[in-house]
């Protein structure tokens, strides 16, 4: 059920590229919370509605805080119902680089990587986002992270982790 202010028919329209994002920002009046993002995001994931989660996450505006967005982000880091995970975890590079508790959540996400990123090479280039992300996060806690990885069993994070500690000693 759409939360007040929200038209699922007009979020629907700009999914399907019915209408475009100028007249879909100018039709909306809904400004989500965290509550109702999170509501909204579940009702998408049990109806696996991707295009409306899409527009939901990334378009609709929100009245929520960072430390909000960065939980949100968290959260679908580890969900594979959806398909946003490298712009997820891109902003995990640029935004949310300030907290070394994201490392674990980067980690696990390179850990289980969905299935709909899991070809050789799709799943390479999500690895090197993440392992970016990782880096970009506090030190030494990102050092201690990308040391540990570098002796991963997966040929592919342990280059990635010692590409990115080569990168990291030569600032």
């Amino acid at each position: 059920m759409p939360m007040k202010g929200l038209d699922f028919r007009l979020v629907d329209e700009f999914a399907f590229g019915k209408i475009d994002r100028k007249e879909f920002l100018e039709r909306n009046d809904c400004n989500l919370t965290f509550a109702e993002l999170i509501e909204l995001s579940l009702l998408c994931k049990i109806e696996g509605n991707n295009r409306r989660f899409e527009v939901l996450c990334w378009h609709v505006p929100k009245r929520i805080s960072q430390k909000e967005k960065e939980v949100f982000y968290r959260w679908l880091l580890s969900e594979d119902w959806h398909q946003t995970h490298e712009e997820v975890v891109g902003a995990f590079q640029q935004v949310f680089n300030h907290t070394p508790e994201n490392i674990a959540y980067i980690k696990w996400a390179m850990e289980h990587v969905p299935n709909y990123l899991s070809g050789r090479d799709v799943k390479a280039s999500y690895l090197r986002k993440c392992m970016y992300a990782l880096a970009a996060q506090p030190q030494p806690a990102a050092t201690h992270a990308l040391q540990a990885l570098q002796d991963a069993e997966d040929e592919t994070i342990s280059k990635l982790a010692s590409d990115q500690l080569t990168r990291l000693a030569g600032r």
